[in-house]
């Protein structure tokens, strides 16, 4: 994982190789995963809260961004947010449901390439939504989930969109912590945010760009997708 372009490498100044996974490492996937299809929606987590307030817990709704609610992919929603939806969703279809980690991320991302994005090294026009990336919602908002062609694995959005939350530990290089899931609702440590978004440069959607942010912040360009093990027996 970790940026493979070597030509890009080499115009990358050394203060930004750590934001493209410089240097990188080969991983293993030792489990197979579902992950969504697509980012989860305003209406998915609409219902989740509507669920849970029944069941007599007390939970926000997010603010609604431009575009309103429905297919949007949710924003406004932390960490701590994302993991408890991935948690509840767990729970109700009898799975074992989290973030993913920032390798499986990545490997979901490139969908067996090796390319800056699932189509290839160049952005293209209209292949995603980002400031620049020739969609109608190019740095103006979010585009509704599923606008845009899948990858090889059949995952929309990927590239750009929204921020995705994964569940690893930031760190400025890998060291283990991008397989490793911190699932500590209490742990304040920056986690790592994948994608890129609408509101940034294509290549911040390079399937090595990576971010950080505390996981107790809420923002208008960072929503989550969910991945789940085998059903638990």
């Amino acid at each position: 994982m970790g940026e493979q372009d070597a030509a890009f490498i080499k115009n990358l100044p050394d203060i930004s190789k750590i934001r493209f996974g410089v240097p990188g490492k080969r991983v293993r996937i030792s489990k197979p995963f579902y992950l969504s299809k697509t980012e989860i929606t305003y209406a998915q987590y609409d219902y989740s809260v509507e669920i849970r307030r029944r069941e007599g817990q007390s939970i926000d709704s997010p603010e609604t961004w431009t575009g309103g609610r429905g297919k949007q992919p949710v924003v406004f929603v932390n960490w701590f947010d994302a993991a408890a939806y991935a948690d509840w969703l767990g729970k109700l279809t009898n799975n074992q449901c989290r973030l993913p980690t920032e390798a499986e991320w990545e490997y979901a991302a490139r969908a067996g390439t090796s390319t800056a994005y699932p189509w290839g090294d160049k952005i293209g026009v209209n292949n995603a939504n980002c400031d620049g990336c020739g969609s109608p919602w190019d740095g103006k908002q979010a585009a509704p989930v599923g606008s845009f062609a899948t990858n090889r694995f059949g995952l929309h959005d990927m590239p750009g969109n929204v921020f995705e939350w994964t569940c690893s530990n930031w760190h400025d290089l890998f060291d283990g912590s991008e397989q490793q899931c911190n699932d500590d609702a209490t742990d304040n440590t920056d986690r790592v945010l994948r994608g890129g978004s609408w509101y940034d440069l294509p290549d911040d959607m390079r399937a090595s760009g990576r971010f950080n942010d505390p996981p107790g912040d809420r923002y208008f360009d960072i929503g989550f997708r969910v991945l789940c093990l085998s059903p638990i027996e």
